[in-house]
């Protein structure tokens, strides 16, 4: 199972680009979470207003901030190898 660091590091390995995509659809999936569970929704979470967010994060802050989520996915792999990369 990676660590936090080196699950860091991995991601770090990808193009800046392809972080912000990640990082994006997390934050969508968080806010759609969020109103699912009828939460209020921060006006500010638009699509619009994330990407604005994102593209302006140094390629180690998205690392940083996806690096828990690319552990656990190691982790469910890890357990459960059928579903993948």
């Amino acid at each position: 199972m990676k660590t936090i660091t080196g699950a860091r590091e991995e991601l770090m390995k990808l193009e800046w680009k392809d972080l912000q995509e990640l990082m994006l659809a997390c934050s969508e999936g968080h806010a759609r979470m969020c109103a699912a569970s009828g939460e209020d929704v921060d006006p500010h979470t638009t699509r619009e207003t994330m990407q604005t967010r994102i593209a302006d994060m140094p390629k180690e802050d998205l690392a940083h901030a996806l690096a828990g989520f690319a552990a656990l996915a190691d982790m469910v792999h890890d357990h459960h190898p059928e579903h993948g990369h």
